[in-house]
């Protein structure tokens, strides 16, 4: 069904980074559909202020039709101008588009939604100019893109991807941290001011003396350590240095005993967009508690799985820690939505829509189309008149057959089907030349022709013609653009302006 198409990857790797890590995880699924070779390019000195490194980055990129972008501020470098924020970035996409000619996917993991500074909306204009496709993890950011001039075909709601966690025996789990019989609450994921370690700190206190904290992550960069030694002198102060451990950055192969130990995951924070860590607390299927940040509050409205307080109130995350300690059920609850959560959000699932949102990109068929008064007019016209079995020629990603409830489609670009079977894997797809049906006579008691014979050579619409008549039993219902009206002209996506229409209808 087609050459293996190539994904360029651009996005920080093999370091102790969020970005990395999701991208190792996204990679690893992707991987496994054998129709996409993905291609990592490193960004290997994200702090860099020199514009070299990404040059260099860009120049590699061989084969470069899908190149996608993990967009984050902090990994695209620094240009060395004082009181001047801002990365290379715009360079970058600039480059690619104009250069490479590619096709550009921006998976934006980090915008400041509050932000009306200059810097901000010239990082937004490069981003609107010259990216084809946006994936975001939440429905606000795609509200804010929308808003701000970007056309909702061109947006992708694609939240992270949850790793299947390895769970192991809690109470062994706790006995190798030396913290047997007692209830464990954990912080995951990197020490910043944002994430609100402090506001749980301050309430263990007035939690019972059994239970202890973890704090699972260090500081990802030097401006982050005055945080995190600040937290270690309140925890000092407060006298709960038996109660607060410091594990620092968990290597990989400690994850499954730190997830296992814990009892409650809390993430108390006070700004972000998105969250990996949740996901990896909840692969674990851990009851979990965090603020009601608009992200958080989606997936609690999605799937139930967490428990909210309010943003920066510790008295309402004491409450429903508590709550949350106390009440068996309500854990077993969330343990149980968690595992919906898990299915649903899948790697492997997050990766089918990576491949959806890649091959919508380079296959020049947009479902969106559909959505404009004449061709609603015509597609509920095939499907108000067919009968029976059915069969449409020229089926492209699949929408009118799912739409009319035909059985089979067929086309001849293999990028276009594959699109097809994975967003419609209840219909059978085929690739064939319409002009030489694979199907006996009479095979189908409908076929459905709709706006394809304007596409081919007159010629060839005849003899497409003629096997419909041959496969036919009943009906042949056939769509044309009219090519007397005013649309013809008037419309590119139909008028004598598309260089897809080879000759007129009238």
């Amino acid at each position: 069904m087609g050459n293996i198409k190539r994904v360029n990857l651009i996005t920080t790797w093999d370091i102790k980074c969020g970005i990395a890590k999701y991208s190792e995880f996204l990679k690893s699924e992707l991987d496994k559909f054998n129709k996409f070779e993905i291609v990592i390019h490193p960004i290997k000195k994200p702090k860099s202020i020199n514009p070299i490194s990404f040059i260099k980055l860009i120049k590699e990129i061989e084969n470069s039709q899908i190149v996608h972008i993990q967009y984050q501020p902090s990994i695209f470098g620094r240009i060395p101008i004082p009181f001047f924020p801002f990365n290379y970035f715009p360079l970058l996409v600039f480059i690619l588009k104009v250069w490479k000619k590619s096709k550009i996917i921006t998976t934006i993991h980090e915008l400041n939604l509050d932000s009306n500074s200059i810097i901000n909306k010239i990082v937004f204009k490069f981003l609107l100019y010259f990216s084809d496709k946006f994936i975001v993890h939440t429905t606000k950011l795609s509200e804010f893109l929308e808003k701000n001039g970007i056309s909702r075909k061109n947006i992708v709601v694609i939240t992270i991807g949850t790793p299947k966690g390895e769970q192991l025996d809690k109470k062994a789990c706790k006995k190798q941290l030396n913290l047997l019989n007692k209830k464990i609450l954990t912080i995951f994921g990197f020490v910043c001011e944002n994430k609100g370690h402090d506001l749980v700190i301050d309430i263990l206190p007035k939690l019972d003396k059994n239970i202890v904290l973890l704090i699972a992550g260090g500081p990802r960069v030097k401006e982050h350590r005055n945080y995190y030694n600040y937290l270690k002198q309140k925890v000092s102060l407060l006298g709960l240095s038996d109660r607060v451990r410091f594990l620092g950055f968990v290597e990989e192969d400690k994850l499954p005993i730190v997830f296992s130990a814990t009892d409650i995951a809390i993430f108390p924070y006070r700004w972000i967009v998105a969250s990996e860590a949740l996901h990896l607390a909840l692969g674990y299927k851990i009851p979990t508690i965090t603020s009601d940040l608009d992200y958080f509050k989606e997936i609690k409205y999605k799937y139930n799985c967490i428990e909210l307080f309010k943003n920066n109130d510790s008295k309402d995350l004491l409450v429903k820690i508590q709550k949350l300690l106390n009440s068996e059920k309500k854990q077993k609850y969330l343990k149980q939505k968690c595992d919906e959560f898990c299915k649903k959000t899948s790697w492997k699932e997050i990766a089918k829509k990576h491949v959806i949102t890649y091959l919508e990109t380079i296959c020049g068929h947009d479902d969106e189309i559909y959505g404009k008064d004449y061709q609603k007019e015509r597609i509920e016209w095939l499907k108000s008149n067919k009968e029976g079995s059915t069969l449409e020629i020229g089926c492209a990603s699949g929408f009118v057959t799912n739409y009319v409830k035909a059985d089979i489609g067929i086309d001849l670009r293999g990028d276009r089907l594959l699109l097809a079977k994975l967003k419609y894997p209840h219909i059978s797809f085929i690739m064939s030349d319409a002009s030489k049906l694979p199907f006996r006579d009479r095979a189908f008691d409908t076929v459905l022709v709709p706006d394809i014979l304007e596409h081919v050579p007159f010629d060839i619409a005849k003899k497409i013609l003629r096997e419909a008549y041959r496969v036919c039993a009943k009906k042949i219902l056939v769509t044309l653009p009219n090519g007397s009206g005013a649309i013809w002209n008037e419309d590119p996506e139909v008028g004598g302006k598309n260089p897809e229409h080879l000759w007129r209808p009238t």
